[in-house]
């Protein structure tokens, strides 16, 4: 309740959800396991709440963004009537967790769906071998109104 900005993540449920990280949580997450998404609704802008240095201001056009909610959308696991549900609640005020329609594994992360959100978008970023945020970045970087968006 009054949001303005809704935040999307997708992750490893076993990984997310664990309370107690360990090493074993580590050597399973490479192997195939159900996907989460992570929703975090934000009452102030995404720059008050993550910093602009993390965030990167992207021009999409009205068609992008469409296909963008429908990649979204279909990354929420749905019950038979199409309806969503709340997997858990997060543990700061303003997330909840969703099971995903995707399997996170080595090979398909976190930024791989990021990298598959953004060219859904309509945005010259590919997905194909992306695995770790820098790579993400480095397609990201050139897109923003200037070059201005730097990760330290």
């Amino acid at each position: 309740p009054g949001a303005r900005y809704l935040v999307f993540g997708f992750g490893d449920r076993q990984y997310v959800l664990a309370t107690h990280k360990n090493l074993w949580h580590a050597l399973l997450a490479p192997l195939p396991g159900p996907g989460l998404i992570l929703v975090t609704g934000l009452q102030e802008t995404p720059q008050e709440a993550y910093g602009a240095d993390h965030l990167a201001p992207l021009l999409v056009s009205h068609q992008g963004m469409g296909k963008l909610q429908d990649f979204v959308w279909s990354s929420l696991e749905r019950d038979g009537q199409g309806a969503v549900h709340p997997y858990l609640a997060g543990k700061l005020a303003g997330n909840v967790y969703y099971s995903a329609t995707y399997t996170y594994y080595g090979f398909y992360t976190c930024n791989t769906w990021t990298a598959e959100a953004l060219h859904k978008a309509g945005l010259p970023v590919h997905s194909g071998g992306v695995l770790f945020a820098g790579q993400v970045w480095g397609q990201v970087r050139p897109l923003a109104p200037g070059g201005a968006a730097v990760l330290p």
